[in-house]
């Protein structure tokens, strides 16, 4: 199975595992403080979601689940954690 973005996920498997609204804030707020370097806000938003890994669909999936009973910085670090356990790469 290829390694993929999460944001290449097919849309069905994107809204499945895609991260409660706390962890988006939580990552938005972290992001906002790069300040006004839009380029440096962006990588620092991919990261905070792990947008940045290529990991098989099955992996995103997997760790959403794993992590899904969290919120917020806990979800964040959990579901990032679990997928550079299964394999992920910097993509």
């Amino acid at each position: 199975m290829p390694l993929v973005k999460w944001d290449d996920l097919p849309l069905e498997l994107k809204k499945a595992s895609e991260p409660p609204y706390s962890a988006v804030s939580y990552c938005a707020s972290r992001a906002g403080s790069q300040g006004s370097d839009s380029a440096a806000v962006r990588a620092d938003l991919a990261e905070c979601l792990s947008a940045d890994l290529l990991a098989t669909q099955g992996v995103f999936l997997s760790c959403h689940f794993s992590a899904s009973g969290l919120g917020g910085k806990a979800y964040v670090e959990q579901r990032r954690k679990c997928l550079i356990q299964s394999g992920a790469k910097p993509g």
